[in-house]
């Protein structure tokens, strides 16, 4: 039995082990992508874009998946939640480059995310100043 209690704990660390590796290898793409790709590179944003989205359950997954598709389209630099449980509509703020993407891309870009699952309404768009 006990021979058996330390060839799992073995087996389970050396998979471990290479689990991590892995995850080094995918970070060190992922940065190497972003270098790459234009689309991936930070953004200044002009304009604050402030959003209704209905059909959202969680702020990870649902807002996970929001993120990815707009900062997708080049040109937006945050998206920030107001997440609260149990609202039928969560709050959303967009920090994007103007002159790069609208506010009606990024609105279309929610709404045929996960086969049309949200819908997103304007309530505002701020212009920013930035420091430079």
């Amino acid at each position: 039995m006990k021979l058996l209690s330390y060839f799992l704990f073995s087996l389970t660390l050396v998979y471990s082990c290479n689990q991590k590796d892995e995850i080094v290898v995918l970070k060190r793409q992922k940065l190497s992508e972003t270098q790459k790709n234009p689309k991936l590179k930070k953004e200044t944003p002009n304009t604050v874009l402030e959003l209704d989205i209905e059909g959202m359950t969680c702020e990870l997954g649902c807002g996970g998946a929001i993120r990815v598709g707009v900062k997708d389209l080049g040109g937006v630099n945050r998206v920030r939640f107001d997440f609260k449980e149990g609202q039928k509509k969560q709050r959303a703020y967009v920090s994007y480059d103007s002159n790069k993407v609208d506010k009606n891309q990024i609105i279309q870009e929610i709404e045929k995310l996960n086969k049309g699952q949200f819908i997103a309404e304007e309530i505002s768009t701020e212009k920013t100043t930035t420091n430079s």
